[in-house]
């Protein structure tokens, strides 16, 4: 089984964008879950999904998890209880090319000594606003004079894929490592045990 979470809050002019940019990809053979957490916006949250992953399988959250235990909840349930195989993660503000599904089954089939793959976009750091066109990522970049942690290893939270294999060995039991959020938790955790992101 292969599955796509997505997770979201309450900016549908974000998500617009991603579900545009994300049925632009064959989607055959890929379950779709979506966390949506409680707003006053929510029943336009869940026609959008309706109206471009009508299969979509949407959980809403009877409480505001966040952005560290939504995403967690949502990995868990698809690795733990529905027997996910690989998993693409992806939050409400991006926008994904029409490749990425074809990645991410390479990833999985071929790519064997890295704990995830990410999908991040090396650029400049200086951003202004979440809807610039400049090249940006989320808060790791590919090369080590820019890498806010040092060392040159590029970490998206925003987006990610995984395999059950690394989520069982390296994400779940490393999620809340740190009160910074999860996504320092397993950089730094995947920079201790040296393995290639």
């Amino acid at each position: 089984m292969k599955t796509i979470t997505i997770t979201i809050h309450d900016r549908p002019q974000y998500l617009i964008r991603l579900l545009e940019s994300l049925v632009k990809n064959d989607l055959t053979g890929w379950d779709i879950y979506a966390a949506i957490e409680p707003t006053p916006i929510i029943s336009e949250q869940i026609a959008l999904l309706q109206k471009y992953l009508p299969d979509c399988h949407t959980i809403i959250n009877k409480h505001i998890l966040g952005v560290t235990l939504n995403p967690f909840n949502i990995l868990s349930r698809v690795f733990n209880q529905e027997g996910s195989e690989v998993n693409i993660y992806l939050e409400e503000d991006l926008i994904v090319s029409p490749d990425i599904c074809q990645m991410a089954d390479w990833y999985a089939s071929i790519e064997d000594e890295s704990a995830c793959l990410c999908f991040c976009n090396i650029g400049k750091v200086e951003i202004d606003h979440i809807n610039s066109n400049l090249p940006h990522s989320c808060l790791f970049y590919g090369n080590e004079a820019m890498t806010l942690s040092g060392g040159g290893r590029g970490f998206s939270a925003l987006g990610v894929v995984i395999k059950r294999s690394d989520w069982k060995q390296d994400f779940e039991g490393n999620w809340f490592n740190t009160k910074r959020g999860w996504d320092w938790s397993i950089h730094e955790h995947l920079v201790r045990v040296d393995k290639k992101i």
